[in-house]
């Protein structure tokens, strides 16, 4: 099917891992060193009894993953408060002055909205940060959004996969060069937390998807990257066009070796996107199309919705595990008039498939370890633990030559 999603605003107001940490941290590392060589530039440097290495590059990277992720509960909207702030003293619980909670005009709007509230928030200064300073603002909740998870491939940077760690001895010895281009997501590896949230802007009153509020979204800022914006906008914001498109991309790859611990974390973030451009030299002309052409990336695109799909292992593949917390926290929102719109991660079919997907992989553990009984081995599968995933009853399991639902997404978080 060709992908497409458009995903307008709604209308009203761990399983474990079998796989040891040195495993990973050796394919972690054979990532790391693919930067090398690619015009990169390294900076290293000591912090907080870390030992931090820093690899920065641009290349051409290629929109492979884009996942829905459902709607996803957003921070309440903060205003400039146009109403009298607090100014009058009280005496509180413990006889002690301070300064009322709110002052009679705000208690006066929070009557006539009940949705709304005021508090102080830390003033913030010009790079963004925090402040000592103290300054009155005005907030109420915000309707939910549809989200999206993105990433990139890079064939400048590839890295062999017939010895992913994931793969048993067997599977390693019997697998031929299998070279892949790294995957980087462009929400960011923590986006829950910290990361690119990629949510559609609306205008409220009209409950579209428009230009001038769409332009202020980072999902535009991707399709301009792409070269793409103008269709974007013409197909009414569906943001299958992005799919498979291609752009410069500022890579940031940082490796951290804790001097007391000893472990190390790897982090790769894309810091920023900018358009091929058509290069002249002298009488040489390269369009950008040619560019990207020259840019040739070995993998297929792979679009996943929440519901109206059939599933087969390249979608559960490309889900990163950050996506499918993402996915199992997605909300419902019900209006005044009592219509609900969209979907928990139980009553996806996304979600259904996964179940059925994880009780397939425990009838074949089962299976394994029934195999491994019969022929006499006097033991059962090391190494296996069950978990259950976040937000719902489903369980992953795993043993020997069968890798658990979080295998399979840390396997591809470093595609």
């Amino acid at each position: 099917m060709t992908f497409s999603s458009k995903g307008e605003q709604i209308t009203s107001t761990g399983g474990g891992s079998k796989i040891k940490d040195e495993a990973w941290a050796s394919w972690n590392e054979k990532a790391f060193v693919a930067f090398d060589g690619n015009k990169v530039e390294v900076k290293e440097f000591e912090k907080k009894g870390n030992k931090v290495t820093i690899k920065k590059i641009s290349t051409i990277g290629h929109l492979k993953v884009i996942c829905q992720l459902g709607y996803q509960a957003q921070p309440d909207g903060i205003w400039d408060t146009k109403c009298e702030v607090p100014s009058q003293l009280i005496t509180n619980d413990k006889g002690e002055p301070e300064l009322e909670e709110f002052s009679e005009a705000e208690r006066e709007y929070m009557t006539k909205y009940p949705n709304s509230y005021f508090e102080w928030i830390a003033k913030k200064d010009n790079n963004g940060q925090p402040t000592d300073e103290m300054e009155r603002k005005q907030r109420s909740p915000s309707l939910p959004l549809i989200e999206y998870g993105l990433a990139f491939d890079f064939p400048d940077l590839m890295q062999d996969f017939s010895d992913a760690p994931y793969k048993t001895e067997e599977e390693k010895e019997a697998s031929e060069e299998d070279m892949r281009p790294l995957r980087v997501s462009y929400n960011g590896e923590y986006f829950s937390k910290t990361g690119v949230r990629l949510g559609k802007r609306v205008n409220f009153k009209t409950n579209k998807v428009t230009k001038v509020m769409h332009e202020k979204a980072k999902l535009w800022t991707i399709a301009s990257a792409l070269g793409v914006n103008q269709a974007y906008e013409a197909s009414g914001y569906d943001i299958g066009v992005l799919a498979d498109g291609a752009c410069y991309c500022n890579i940031e790859a940082k490796r951290s070796v804790n001097e007391e611990s000893g472990k190390t974390y790897y982090t790769y973030d894309i810091k920023g996107l900018t358009p091929i451009l058509d290069v002249s030299a002298g009488a040489i002309e390269v369009s950008a199309e040619d560019i990207k052409k020259g840019s040739k990336c070995p993998t297929d695109f792979v679009g996943v919705l929440m519901n109206g799909m059939e599933y087969d292992e390249s979608h559960f593949i490309a889900i990163r595990k950050e996506y499918k917390a993402a996915m199992e926290d997605c909300v419902t929102h019900t209006d005044s008039k009592g219509n609900v719109s969209g979907w928990t991660w139980e009553e996806s079919d996304l979600g259904k498939a996964y179940a059925v997907r994880d009780k397939e992989w425990a009838e074949r553990q089962g299976a394994a370890k029934g195999s491994a009984n019969t022929q006499g081995s006097g033991e059962s599968s090391s190494g296996a633990s069950t978990g259950s995933t976040k937000g719902n009853e489903v369980k992953a399991s795993s043993s020997d030559g069968l890798p658990s639902d979080d295998d399979f997404m840390d396997a591809n978080d470093v595609l």
